[in-house]
């Protein structure tokens, strides 16, 4: 990753619009032993910004032209999954 890369992230992780709210970053339920109230930890972090980004790439790769509906159908139950 070069500088501009890096910028971008950076610029991107501050534009909120998009972002997931603060409840669905802290949801513990796969580790019920840890707090609940804790703010989101950075592996959170990177897990919701991972997500949003696998969303905004389907997004942008469906604005290029249409796809095929059964390719379509295909990416779009794999991006929950991949979330």
């Amino acid at each position: 990753m070069d500088r501009s890369d890096l910028e971008q992230v950076k610029e991107t992780s501050k534009d909120h619009r998009g972002c997931k709210p603060h409840e669905p970053l802290v949801d513990r339920s796969d580790s019920p032993w840890d707090d609940a109230d804790r703010r989101p930890s950075q592996a959170n972090r990177r897990k919701a910004f991972r997500s949003h980004l696998r969303r905004t790439d389907y997004v942008n790769i469906r604005r290029q032209g249409p796809l095929p509906p059964k390719i379509a159908r295909f990416v779009g139950d794999l991006i929950p999954m991949a979330a």
